[in-house]
Order: C-alpha cells, then structure tokens, then sequence
C-alpha cells in the first residue's frame, strides 16, 4: 500500500481503531474517483468470487497498535443489503474445488465426527455438505437469501437468516466454529469473536481465516492487491490477529 503521511484527524472524520480504540491514523490509500463499474449480468453488487470489486475509498493503519482498516464512503446498511441481495452463479461453477477445500479443512479441524460444527456466513453450503456427508451435525448462518435457498435445495441444510448474534445459539454449544474469509467483512471483530467463544464448548475447535496484509504479495502488489475491496472493513496481519485474539 503507498503510504502517505496524513493525519486524519484534522480532516474533521473520526473513527477509532476496532482494535486498541485509539483515535489517531494515517492513511495509506485512496482510491481516486472513478465511474464505478458496471454490474455484472445476473449478479448483485456482491459476490464471493471477488474480482470484479471496488476498491474502499479509504483505509489508514491505526498509529497505535498497527491495525489497517478502511473507512467506507458507504453506510453499514448499504453494505449489508448488498450481502441480503448476493447472487453468485460464478461460484457455483466452483463447487468442485470449493468441497475439496472444504475436506482439507475439516482434516485440519481434526475434531472427532459426529459433534456440532457452525459455518458463519456459509454461502450456498459446500462446506457444510462436507461436513455433514462425515457425520458432522450442522448449522449456519447467512443474510443471503439466494445462499439460504441453494443450500436448503441442494443440500437439505436449513440456515438461519442473520448473523451470528441474530441466531441466539445457546452458550457452549458447538464443539467447532468456522470463520471462513469472514473476519475482514464485519464491523466489530471483537464482537464477532466474543459471540464465537460463547457458542463453542471449553474442548472447541475456532478456525478463522482471512487475507494477510502484510504478506508478500500484499505487499508487492499494493492496492491491486485481490485482498483490497470495498466490502473488507479489516485488514489482519498475522500481529493484529494474534492481538484481537489475546485481547478478546
């Protein structure tokens, strides 16, 4: 990301860091104003397969602990309409290698089959077919309505509308929890992560991923970098993630 020094406080636009609370950032890109692009055939403004994304208008690193972050010119409600109106026919045409990721998971997992495991945000359930085909009881949540439908059709799962506080789990009741390229779409992770160790039993198994800023790709290709779009509100290194964790 090209770095330019440029305190953002004095621009009259405050938000703290969501992860130490500090008030103070710099910024390390804009994105110029452009026509925004033009949406693609049969497909809502967001889909999971990610390439034809804006990118935020913003995002700084916090002058604290180092948390990048962006700064969305949208409203949270526009964003989360858009994931409520997602239709994504191009990730369907993935299913096959989508399920061979899921089984590389569920072997990492390494939980005893049979137990409770929940995918936040599942999609149209590729994961969830997985797991259920080894023996898994499961369960997720999605504001997609088209995710919702694809996987109660395909798969027979029914998933809850919402996320993951709409769903009101009882405490300790799940003995996994999937956070799959997740953590970078929500407003407040450190919530998101609390809900999570609530849910999951003391023995549980909490798998999170999500793109790593400063790797070295992220880091040579800088704003076009496929981890930078409009829709990723957190920007994780390895440092601020172990944070979140520590701290949560």
């Amino acid at each position: 990301l090209t770095v330019m020094l440029f305190f953002m406080q004095k621009s009259g636009f405050s938000v703290n860091c969501k992860l130490c609370g500090y008030g103070h950032y710099y910024l390390v890109h804009h994105e110029k104003k452009k026509a925004a692009p033009a949406p693609r055939p049969g497909n809502a403004a967001y889909t999971i397969s990610e390439s034809h994304l804006e990118k935020p208008e913003k995002i700084v690193r916090c002058m604290s602990c180092g948390f990048v972050y962006a700064i969305p010119k949208e409203t949270m409600a526009d964003l989360m309409q858009d994931y409520v109106d997602m239709i994504d026919p191009e990730y369907m045409a993935e299913e096959q290698g989508r399920r061979s990721q899921a089984r590389t998971l569920l072997k990492l997992i390494g939980l005893k089959k049979g137990g409770r495991i929940l995918d936040i945000g599942c999609g149209p359930g590729f994961f969830l077919a997985e797991a259920k085909s080894q023996g898994w009881q499961v369960q997720s949540v999605d504001l997609s309505s088209w995710a919702r439908e694809t996987a109660r059709e395909r798969f027979g799962i029914d998933v809850i509308k919402g996320d993951l506080v709409d769903a009101r789990f009882p405490d300790k009741s799940f003995d996994a929890v999937v956070m799959n390229d997740l953590i970078e779409h929500v407003e407040d992770p450190k919530s998101l992560l609390r809900e999570a160790r609530r849910i999951l039993k003391n023995d549980g198994v909490l798998y999170v991923s999500t793109p790593d800023i400063d790797s070295v790709l992220a880091r040579l290709l800088r704003a076009r970098w496929w981890g930078i779009n409009k829709y990723h509100l957190s920007y994780f290194s390895k440092k601020t993630l172990e944070k979140l964790f520590f701290e949560t």
